[in-house]
């Protein structure tokens, strides 16, 4: 289909012949009505999407938002264990930790050190976890994750990391962040280095 325009007729041959050969998928796919699909106005049905790998992260990070460090706590019915995201993907992870980041409140600092201790976010090796981890710590002010965000900054220059991660380490330790803009900015693609400056100074 390289440099074609496609209609509604090329998809529906093209899925149909993609699953010639899965009787099940092809029979889901003949019992459709294409011409409703086709001819009728609004909106289709809303298929019910199977959520049980998205379900995890948010029940696991409802947990945190209502964990209590506090050992004497008799209601606590949270504890932390490595086991929480066995066999999780990463993109699970990136999930558990965006709705974190969502929180009305941040979580403590002392919470931030309990959950990068007990999943090891910090050794990870996947930025997409680290940065977000990053992020939930400087949110709550920890000072821990200053220096691996100072390093990551001086590693990594996607956008999509790099200005998040000044902003909230501006946010609590502006000095800080300007030295390490001002060390690692012939680094960044320059698109990035103007949108950090905007960010930094209001360029």
């Amino acid at each position: 289909f390289k440099g074609r325009s496609l209609d509604s007729y090329d998809f529906k041959a093209t899925l149909l012949e993609f699953f010639d050969g899965d009787t099940e998928a092809r029979k889901a796919l003949e019992g459709l009505d294409w011409d409703k699909w086709f001819y009728e106005p609004g909106f289709q049905t809303k298929p019910q999407f199977d959520t049980s790998m998205v379900d995890v992260c948010y029940a696991l990070a409802d947990n945190w938002s209502s964990f209590s460090v506090s050992s004497d706590s008799k209601e606590k019915v949270f504890e932390p264990r490595p086991e929480d995201i066995e066999g999780w993907m990463a993109n699970q992870v990136v999930v558990f930790l965006e709705r974190i980041q969502g929180f009305d409140r941040p979580l403590s600092k002392e919470t931030v050190h309990i959950m990068g201790q007990t999943y090891g976010f910090v050794a990870s090796k996947n930025v997409e976890i680290v940065s977000r981890y990053l992020g939930v710590g400087l949110m709550a002010g920890s000072e821990e994750v200053k220096e691996p965000t100072v390093d990551l900054l001086g590693r990594v220059g996607r956008m999509k990391f790099v200005r998040p991660l000044y902003r909230r380490l501006n946010e609590v330790d502006r000095e800080l962040a300007v030295k390490t803009f001002e060390k690692n900015k012939d680094f960044y693609h320059p698109i990035c280095r103007g949108m950090v400056e905007k960010d930094l100074f209001g360029k």
